[in-house]
Protein backbone atom coordinates (compact mmCIF):
# COMPACT_ATOMS: atom_id res chain seq x y z
CA UNK A 1 0.00 0.00 0.00
CA UNK A 2 1.55 3.05 -1.41
CA UNK A 3 1.54 5.86 1.58
CA UNK A 4 0.43 9.54 1.08
CA UNK A 5 3.39 12.09 1.21
CA UNK A 6 3.61 13.98 4.05
CA UNK A 7 3.64 17.92 4.22
CA UNK A 8 5.60 19.63 6.34
CA UNK A 9 4.22 22.50 8.25
CA UNK A 10 5.50 24.86 11.15
CA UNK A 11 3.16 24.07 13.98
CA UNK A 12 2.19 25.85 16.75
CA UNK A 13 1.46 24.54 20.25
CA UNK A 14 -2.52 25.45 19.77
CA UNK A 15 -2.37 23.71 16.46
CA UNK A 16 -1.07 20.79 18.06
CA UNK A 17 -3.02 20.72 20.81
CA UNK A 18 -6.54 20.57 18.03
CA UNK A 19 -4.88 17.60 16.64
CA UNK A 20 -7.48 14.30 17.06
CA UNK A 21 -6.86 10.96 17.69
CA UNK A 22 -7.74 8.16 14.47
CA UNK A 23 -8.05 4.71 14.90
CA UNK A 24 -4.02 4.34 14.65
CA UNK A 25 -1.58 5.83 15.38
CA UNK A 26 0.27 8.78 13.08
CA UNK A 27 2.87 11.40 12.87
CA UNK A 28 3.10 14.77 11.44
CA UNK A 29 6.34 16.40 10.25
CA UNK A 30 7.77 20.03 11.32
CA UNK A 31 9.04 22.19 8.87
CA UNK A 32 10.93 24.21 11.57
CA UNK A 33 13.53 21.33 12.39
CA UNK A 34 13.82 18.50 9.69
CA UNK A 35 13.46 15.23 11.40
CA UNK A 36 10.98 16.15 14.37
CA UNK A 37 7.86 14.38 14.29
CA UNK A 38 5.07 14.64 16.22
CA UNK A 39 3.06 11.30 16.81
CA UNK A 40 -0.52 11.42 18.16
CA UNK A 41 -1.63 7.63 19.76
CA UNK A 42 -5.46 6.57 19.62
CA UNK A 43 -5.54 7.32 23.07
CA UNK A 44 -5.18 10.94 21.99
CA UNK A 45 -1.67 11.12 23.66
CA UNK A 46 0.90 13.17 21.73
CA UNK A 47 4.92 12.97 21.88
CA UNK A 48 7.70 14.16 20.20
CA UNK A 49 10.32 12.10 18.15
CA UNK A 50 13.31 12.92 16.32
CA UNK A 51 14.42 10.99 13.30
CA UNK A 52 18.23 10.89 12.00
CA UNK A 53 20.41 8.97 10.48
CA UNK A 54 23.47 7.72 12.43
CA UNK A 55 26.27 6.78 10.58
CA UNK A 56 27.50 4.88 13.44
CA UNK A 57 24.17 2.56 13.01
CA UNK A 58 24.26 2.66 9.22
CA UNK A 59 20.65 3.08 9.14
CA UNK A 60 17.90 5.92 10.15
CA UNK A 61 17.05 5.90 13.99
CA UNK A 62 14.29 7.51 15.88
CA UNK A 63 14.50 8.67 19.69
CA UNK A 64 11.55 9.88 21.64
CA UNK A 65 12.76 13.34 23.00
CA UNK A 66 9.47 14.41 25.40
CA UNK A 67 5.70 14.44 25.42
CA UNK A 68 3.21 17.33 24.86
CA UNK A 69 2.04 19.26 26.45
CA UNK A 70 4.87 19.07 28.72
CA UNK A 71 7.42 20.02 26.96
CA UNK A 72 6.50 22.58 23.63
CA UNK A 73 7.12 22.59 20.23
CA UNK A 74 9.48 25.17 20.72
CA UNK A 75 11.25 22.92 23.01
CA UNK A 76 11.34 20.38 21.34
CA UNK A 77 12.92 21.68 18.02
CA UNK A 78 16.09 23.33 20.74
CA UNK A 79 16.27 19.26 22.12
CA UNK A 80 16.11 18.38 18.39
CA UNK A 81 18.32 20.53 16.73
CA UNK A 82 21.25 19.73 20.04
CA UNK A 83 20.88 16.06 19.20
CA UNK A 84 21.31 16.37 15.24
CA UNK A 85 24.14 18.68 16.40
CA UNK A 86 25.85 15.74 18.64
CA UNK A 87 25.51 13.67 15.76
CA UNK A 88 27.10 15.31 12.97
CA UNK A 89 29.96 15.55 15.77
CA UNK A 90 29.59 11.55 16.24
CA UNK A 91 28.13 10.95 19.60
CA UNK A 92 25.40 8.68 20.61
CA UNK A 93 22.38 10.81 21.39
CA UNK A 94 21.15 8.90 24.41
CA UNK A 95 24.59 9.59 26.01
CA UNK A 96 24.79 12.71 24.80
CA UNK A 97 21.37 13.47 26.25
CA UNK A 98 22.73 11.72 29.75
CA UNK A 99 25.67 14.02 29.49
CA UNK A 100 23.44 17.30 29.29
CA UNK A 101 21.45 16.08 32.49
CA UNK A 102 24.55 16.15 34.25
CA UNK A 103 25.84 19.22 32.92
CA UNK A 104 26.87 22.28 35.37
CA UNK A 105 24.22 24.89 35.59
CA UNK A 106 25.43 28.46 36.13
CA UNK A 107 24.26 28.54 39.53
CA UNK A 108 26.77 25.72 39.88
CA UNK A 109 29.26 27.50 38.81
CA UNK A 110 28.87 30.77 41.11
CA UNK A 111 28.41 28.56 43.93
CA UNK A 112 32.15 26.90 43.05
CA UNK A 113 33.24 30.46 42.13
CA UNK A 114 32.25 32.02 45.21
CA UNK A 115 33.86 29.28 47.41
CA UNK A 116 37.28 29.23 45.73
CA UNK A 117 37.66 32.83 44.47
CA UNK A 118 35.41 34.99 47.11
CA UNK A 119 36.77 33.26 50.34
CA UNK A 120 37.81 36.54 52.24
CA UNK A 121 40.63 34.35 54.39
CA UNK A 122 42.25 33.22 51.25
CA UNK A 123 41.71 35.52 48.50
CA UNK A 124 43.98 38.64 47.45
CA UNK A 125 41.20 40.49 46.88
CA UNK A 126 40.44 43.62 49.54
CA UNK A 127 37.27 42.53 51.61
CA UNK A 128 34.97 45.82 50.63
CA UNK A 129 35.79 44.26 46.80
CA UNK A 130 34.51 40.64 47.46
CA UNK A 131 31.70 41.80 49.61
CA UNK A 132 30.75 44.01 46.29
CA UNK A 133 30.38 41.19 44.44
CA UNK A 134 28.59 38.66 46.55
CA UNK A 135 25.85 41.57 46.85
CA UNK A 136 25.53 41.57 43.25
CA UNK A 137 24.94 37.93 43.04
CA UNK A 138 22.74 37.70 46.08
CA UNK A 139 20.75 40.80 44.24
CA UNK A 140 20.85 39.43 40.65
CA UNK A 141 21.69 35.84 40.75
CA UNK A 142 20.26 34.08 43.58
CA UNK A 143 17.59 36.41 44.11
CA UNK A 144 18.07 36.73 47.72
CA UNK A 145 17.99 40.36 48.18
CA UNK A 146 15.81 42.62 50.75
CA UNK A 147 15.40 45.42 48.59
CA UNK A 148 12.10 45.70 47.70
CA UNK A 149 12.74 47.09 44.33
CA UNK A 150 15.36 44.29 43.74
CA UNK A 151 12.32 41.57 44.73
CA UNK A 152 9.77 43.84 42.08
CA UNK A 153 12.37 43.23 39.66
CA UNK A 154 12.29 39.84 40.16
CA UNK A 155 8.86 39.25 40.03
CA UNK A 156 8.13 41.18 36.74
CA UNK A 157 10.59 39.38 34.91
CA UNK A 158 10.66 35.95 36.40
CA UNK A 159 11.76 33.88 33.50
CA UNK A 160 15.00 36.78 32.32
CA UNK A 161 16.23 36.86 35.44
CA UNK A 162 16.36 33.24 36.50
CA UNK A 163 19.40 31.81 34.76
CA UNK A 164 20.99 30.24 37.54
CA UNK A 165 19.07 27.26 37.01
CA UNK A 166 19.94 26.98 33.13
CA UNK A 167 22.40 24.68 31.99
CA UNK A 168 25.60 25.87 30.63
CA UNK A 169 25.43 25.00 26.99
CA UNK A 170 21.20 26.36 27.34
CA UNK A 171 22.22 29.99 27.99
CA UNK A 172 22.51 31.84 24.72
CA UNK A 173 23.78 35.63 23.98
CA UNK A 174 19.98 36.37 23.37
CA UNK A 175 18.66 35.05 27.46
CA UNK A 176 21.96 37.44 28.52
CA UNK A 177 20.29 39.96 26.34
CA UNK A 178 16.58 39.51 27.92
CA UNK A 179 18.81 39.65 31.17
CA UNK A 180 20.80 42.89 30.68
CA UNK A 181 17.31 44.21 29.90
CA UNK A 182 15.32 43.18 32.81
CA UNK A 183 18.15 44.47 35.27
CA UNK A 184 18.58 47.67 32.99
CA UNK A 185 14.61 48.70 33.82
CA UNK A 186 16.24 49.06 37.27
CA UNK A 187 19.82 50.11 37.21
CA UNK A 188 22.04 50.43 33.69
CA UNK A 189 25.14 49.95 35.67
CA UNK A 190 24.59 47.48 37.90
CA UNK A 191 22.82 45.81 34.45
CA UNK A 192 26.70 46.25 32.81
CA UNK A 193 28.09 44.59 36.13
CA UNK A 194 26.15 41.92 35.87
CA UNK A 195 27.34 41.00 31.46
CA UNK A 196 30.68 41.70 32.99
CA UNK A 197 30.36 39.19 35.64
CA UNK A 198 28.31 36.29 33.94
CA UNK A 199 31.35 36.62 31.31
CA UNK A 200 33.82 35.88 34.10
CA UNK A 201 32.18 33.41 35.62
CA UNK A 202 31.92 31.56 32.28
CA UNK A 203 35.59 32.03 31.61
CA UNK A 204 36.15 30.11 34.78
CA UNK A 205 34.04 27.17 33.72
CA UNK A 206 35.66 26.89 30.39
CA UNK A 207 38.75 27.13 32.65
CA UNK A 208 37.72 24.34 34.28
CA UNK A 209 36.74 22.45 31.05
CA UNK A 210 32.98 22.62 32.25
CA UNK A 211 32.39 24.57 29.18
CA UNK A 212 33.30 24.10 25.68
CA UNK A 213 31.70 27.15 23.58
CA UNK A 214 31.80 30.66 22.77
CA UNK A 215 30.71 32.63 25.71
CA UNK A 216 27.36 33.72 25.44
CA UNK A 217 28.31 36.88 27.91
CA UNK A 218 31.20 38.21 25.20
CA UNK A 219 28.26 41.11 23.81
CA UNK A 220 30.41 44.22 22.15
CA UNK A 221 30.63 47.04 24.46
CA UNK A 222 28.34 49.17 22.31
CA UNK A 223 25.33 46.83 23.19
CA UNK A 224 25.79 47.08 26.72
CA UNK A 225 24.72 50.86 28.43
CA UNK A 226 26.21 53.70 28.27
CA UNK A 227 27.94 54.65 31.38
CA UNK A 228 28.17 58.27 31.81
CA UNK A 229 30.98 59.48 34.13
CA UNK A 230 29.90 62.29 36.85
CA UNK A 231 31.14 64.16 39.92
CA UNK A 232 31.32 60.77 41.58
CA UNK A 233 34.52 60.12 39.79
CA UNK A 234 38.08 60.45 41.13
CA UNK A 235 40.38 63.47 40.15
CA UNK A 236 44.03 62.52 39.67
CA UNK A 237 47.03 64.56 41.70
CA UNK A 238 47.62 66.84 38.38
CA UNK A 239 43.89 67.52 38.14
CA UNK A 240 43.38 67.97 41.97
CA UNK A 241 45.82 70.57 42.09
CA UNK A 242 44.62 72.53 39.46
CA UNK A 243 41.29 72.60 41.12
CA UNK A 244 42.87 73.79 44.30
CA UNK A 245 44.44 76.54 42.76
CA UNK A 246 41.74 77.74 41.01
CA UNK A 247 39.84 77.80 44.60
CA UNK A 248 42.34 79.62 45.90
CA UNK A 249 42.63 82.20 43.44
CA UNK A 250 38.51 82.91 43.22
CA UNK A 251 38.24 82.77 47.14
CA UNK A 252 39.64 86.49 46.82
CA UNK A 253 37.09 88.08 45.66
CA UNK A 254 34.22 88.00 48.91
CA UNK A 255 31.49 86.67 46.64
CA UNK A 256 32.86 83.41 46.13
CA UNK A 257 35.12 82.98 49.63
CA UNK A 258 32.94 81.09 51.37
CA UNK A 259 31.72 78.28 48.75
CA UNK A 260 35.77 78.25 48.06
CA UNK A 261 36.91 78.13 51.23
CA UNK A 262 34.04 75.48 52.17
CA UNK A 263 35.20 73.04 49.08
CA UNK A 264 38.82 73.50 49.96
CA UNK A 265 37.85 72.33 53.68
CA UNK A 266 36.34 69.04 52.12
CA UNK A 267 39.22 68.40 49.86
CA UNK A 268 41.93 68.53 52.29
CA UNK A 269 39.97 67.03 54.82
CA UNK A 270 39.35 63.85 52.69
CA UNK A 271 35.52 63.82 52.95
CA UNK A 272 33.25 64.05 56.15
CA UNK A 273 29.54 63.21 56.59
CA UNK A 274 27.46 66.91 56.36
CA UNK A 275 26.36 65.99 60.05
CA UNK A 276 29.60 66.81 61.60
CA UNK A 277 31.14 69.13 59.14
CA UNK A 278 28.16 71.63 59.24
CA UNK A 279 27.80 71.75 62.92
CA UNK A 280 31.41 72.41 64.10
CA UNK A 281 32.41 74.74 65.94
CA UNK A 282 35.93 76.60 66.77
CA UNK A 283 36.10 75.30 70.08
CA UNK A 284 36.16 71.86 68.90
CA UNK A 285 39.05 72.68 66.77
CA UNK A 286 42.73 71.76 68.76
CA UNK A 287 45.16 73.42 66.01
CA UNK A 288 47.88 72.57 68.22
CA UNK A 289 47.46 68.68 68.94
CA UNK A 290 46.15 68.95 65.28
CA UNK A 291 42.56 67.13 66.13
CA UNK A 292 38.44 67.81 65.94
CA UNK A 293 37.15 66.85 68.50
CA UNK A 294 33.28 65.91 67.77
CA UNK A 295 30.51 65.77 69.97
CA UNK A 296 29.10 63.29 71.79
CA UNK A 297 26.91 60.92 69.79
CA UNK A 298 25.63 56.81 70.14
CA UNK A 299 29.16 56.23 70.44
CA UNK A 300 29.93 58.43 72.65
CA UNK A 301 32.74 61.57 72.15
CA UNK A 302 35.75 61.05 69.82
CA UNK A 303 38.26 62.70 67.68
CA UNK A 304 39.84 62.63 64.53
CA UNK A 305 43.39 63.85 63.59
CA UNK A 306 43.68 66.75 60.15
CA UNK A 307 46.57 67.20 58.34
CA UNK A 308 49.22 70.57 58.25
CA UNK A 309 47.03 71.51 55.07
CA UNK A 310 43.93 71.55 56.92
CA UNK A 311 45.32 73.60 60.29
CA UNK A 312 46.79 76.21 57.86
CA UNK A 313 43.37 76.25 55.90
CA UNK A 314 41.74 76.75 59.36
CA UNK A 315 44.14 79.18 60.70
CA UNK A 316 43.68 80.93 57.54
CA UNK A 317 39.29 81.04 57.99
CA UNK A 318 40.31 82.09 61.97
CA UNK A 319 42.13 85.34 61.20
CA UNK A 320 39.28 86.08 58.47
CA UNK A 321 36.81 85.92 61.41
CA UNK A 322 39.11 87.61 63.65
CA UNK A 323 39.80 90.36 61.16
CA UNK A 324 35.56 90.91 60.78
CA UNK A 325 36.20 90.05 57.15
CA UNK A 326 32.85 90.54 55.65
CA UNK A 327 31.36 87.36 54.41
CA UNK A 328 32.94 85.03 57.24
CA UNK A 329 32.32 86.90 60.32
CA UNK A 330 29.31 86.25 61.62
Amino acid sequence: MKKDKQERKKYTDAMIKKLLPKNRRYYLLDSECIGLRIYVQITGEKSFYLQRYISEYKYSKRTKIGDFPEMSITQARKLGAMIKADNVQGKDPILAKAARQKEKTLGDIVEEFEKKKLDAKTSSRNKRNIDDERGQIGAYIYGTSNDAGIQKLWKKYPDAMNIKSKRLSDITTEDIFEYHGAITSRTKYSANRMVRLIRKYYNYAMRKNYFIGKNPASMPKKELNVEEKDHYDYYNTKAMKKLITQLIKFRKKPEYRVPCNAILAALYCGGRPQSEVFNLTIDQIDLDKKLIHYKKSKVGQWSRPINDTMIEHLRYIIELRSNADPVHYY
